[in-house]
């Protein structure tokens, strides 16, 4: 993954490079990995990082639940705000929801005119996002 170094001050993003997240929990989704397709989670990173991508091999949440990561994440910022906005007693996920589809970084890059590809997966909440160019599952 490059490094956006190009973004000014005022938000704007002056150099375009192609840009890739994949936002995973190693531990599990990529053992999956090795069974679907015989290739090793080390080989897998190892590949990414010859490439030119960087890999957070040492990377933690600062949240126990995916959903809360991938909103904080996507968002770049903690979400604790939440909990002050609803309170501690609030069960609905909608919020939480919401901030993983309408989020900071496809804001930032579609400003950039970046197209916006959303490769969804089998749960609900990321099988497609709404503001994508296009969704591919």
């Amino acid at each position: 993954m490059y490094p956006l170094t190009g973004i000014k001050a005022n938000g704007r993003v002056n150099l375009k490079v192609d840009w890739r997240s994949i936002l995973s929990r190693p531990s599990k989704k990529l053992k999956k990995l090795k069974i679907a397709s015989g290739i090793k989670k080390s080989e897998f990173l190892n590949d990414l990082s010859d490439k030119g991508f960087y890999v957070a091999n040492e990377s933690v949440s600062n949240y126990l639940k995916t959903r809360s990561s991938l909103a904080s994440s996507l968002n770049m910022e903690y979400i604790n705000y939440l909990t002050e906005q609803y309170g501690e007693e609030y069960q609905d996920l909608a919020p939480i929801y919401h901030l993983m589809q309408d989020y900071s970084v496809w804001r930032l890059l579609k400003s950039a005119r970046y197209e916006f590809i959303h490769f969804g997966s089998w749960w609900e909440p990321t099988r497609e996002n709404i503001y994508a160019d296009k969704n591919i599952r």
